[in-house]
């Protein structure tokens, strides 16, 4: 009975103890250490160019096509490719097949903080890109996008093989 009596007693008084946070630090503009600090700006992107012919310079592969989406019209590209830190970042290369008529819209640099973890180089930190091309990119086609810029030539993984160089 006792023992009950105690598990009770010292159970209230952890839950009294918990009604408040405890150790929690001061957060915002009042608490100490607290600075105000601009977002990261994303550098300039790199330039892209649209292909219909396969190039003939094979590369090494390094980056990758994360997604293709196609809409009525305009289909975007998004990934990762090994570019460099400041201007010029280098050139992605978007091979797409013969009978596509296509035009870029919009190129976005994106940061990706996971490619540059996974390459230990902080200089990866902005590798990421979305390119949107206006065109109609039919549901089977693929596309290959190779990177050039300081780092090397590369292909990019999911890539179509067939518009790719061997």
């Amino acid at each position: 009975m006792v023992i009950r009596f105690v598990v009770a007693a010292v159970a209230a008084l952890l839950l009294s103890a918990c009604s408040e946070p405890v150790l929690v630090p001061e957060a915002g503009p009042n608490a100490p250490g607290f600075s105000y600090r601009p977002a990261p700006r994303s550098p300039a992107p790199p330039r892209v160019e649209l292909l219909s012919d396969r190039p003939r310079t094979s590369a090494a592969a390094a980056g990758a096509i994360d997604s293709v989406v196609r809409q009525k019209d305009v289909f975007e590209i998004s990934g990762w490719a090994l570019l460099a830190r400041k201007k010029p970042r280098g050139v992605l290369r978007v091979v797409l097949p013969p009978d596509v008529e296509a035009s870029v819209v919009d190129v976005r640099s994106v940061e990706r903080p996971d490619v540059a973890a996974a390459t230990s180089d902080d200089a990866n930190q902005w590798a990421g890109f979305t390119v949107t091309i206006e065109g109609d990119l039919p549901r089977e086609a693929g596309v290959c996008v190779l990177s050039r810029s300081s780092q090397g030539t590369f292909r990019l993984g999911g890539s179509d093989e067939g518009l790719c160089p061997a």
